[in-house]
């Protein structure tokens, strides 16, 4: 059975019924219909306050609206409900007499193209229906260039990118990879988590002011662009460490192989001359016990056996 009702067009309806079985064997059967408007009184009047009709993004929030009508009165109570493209229901809420109104998040998957958003009402047996058209188009990426975060670079010089892309909701976008277009070439950024991509680019001899052009698309098609400008100015030193590293390396490697043996000899000089100067003040050391036990009498035989026999042991050492 199939049940009209007030947005569905007036006027003649042809009713064509057929039927094939399996011996091919046809049937057929037509009638003409005459559909008219129902009597006032006898249905509801749903009058959509928003959305409008018009383009809603993906990823963004409409709020539907509707108010409900039986002739001039303000129908309360009612059971109203949004029927999406997909089947799904929305069931709305009475906000004042009459008016009623829920707001719905378009998936960021949601399909694109006019979607007919049905407000349905119904209370004691009677029903109304309204129909508005609204465009869905794709969520825009937002795109965060994290880095680099200078504008000017010299030729040897490594350029970090790491850019974060998200939807409107901030829900990161996830993707293996994206691919960035620097100059005339293409770089590849991969995913590091959190919708967040990264490499490194090094400045080439050759390369001038680098026109970086950012562009996503993601699995439904939802897309962000953003373009900046990498100026190029003068050589860094890391050019040439780069360039002539089989020369600079080598030499840098001897420098250091000289300051680490100029060092160590300083080193070991100052070693001895503090040995020898320690050696001495243990000979003083010595001389001083033995004055005070055999002449001056001032210590005793143990201190004395004691004194001396450090000393003896540390001048060995």
């Amino acid at each position: 059975s199939y049940r009209t009702s007030i947005i569905d067009p007036e006027g003649e309806w042809f009713l064509n019924a057929s039927i094939v079985d399996k011996y091919n064997n046809t049937g057929s059967y037509y009638k003409l219909l005459t559909i008219t408007s129902p009597p006032s009184g006898s249905y509801y009047v749903v009058n959509i306050l928003s959305p409008i009709k018009g383009i809603i993004k993906r990823g963004g929030a409409v709020k539907i609206t509707a108010e409900v009508m039986l002739g001039n009165t303000s129908v309360s109570n009612a059971n109203v409900s949004v029927k999406l493209p997909n089947g799904n229901h929305i069931d709305l809420k009475e906000i004042s007499e009459g008016t009623y109104s829920q707001e719905y998040t378009i998936p960021l998957d949601a399909p694109l193209g006019v979607w007919n958003l049905e407000v349905l009402a119904e209370k004691e047996g009677l029903t109304g229906v309204s129909v508005v058209k609204v465009n869905i188009e794709p969520a825009d990426i937002i795109i965060n260039v994290l880095s680099p975060t200078r504008s000017t670079y010299s030729i040897g010089e490594d350029l970090s990118f790491k850019i974060k892309a998200t939807y409107p909701n901030g829900d990161p976008v996830d993707l293996p990879s994206l691919n960035v277009a620097l100059g005339s070439k293409n770089l590849t950024l991969q995913s590091i988590g959190n919708g967040i991509y990264s490499t490194t680019y090094s400045v080439s001899q050759g390369d001038k002011d680098l026109s970086v052009k950012v562009r996503i698309t993601d699995q439904s098609n939802n897309t962000g662009a953003q373009e900046f400008t990498i100026r190029v100015s003068g050589v860094s030193p890391l050019y040439y460490f780069k360039t002539y590293a089989y020369i600079i390396w080598p030499i840098i490697a001897l420098a250091l192989a000289g300051i680490v043996f100029f060092a160590t000899t300083i080193l070991r000089k100052k070693s001895i001359t503090n040995l020898v100067a320690k050696k001495k003040t243990l000979l003083t050391l010595k001389k001083k016990a033995q004055k005070s036990y055999y002449i001056d009498r001032s210590i005793s035989k143990e201190r004395y056996t004691e004194l001396i026999s450090k000393y003896d042991s540390e001048i060995k050492d």
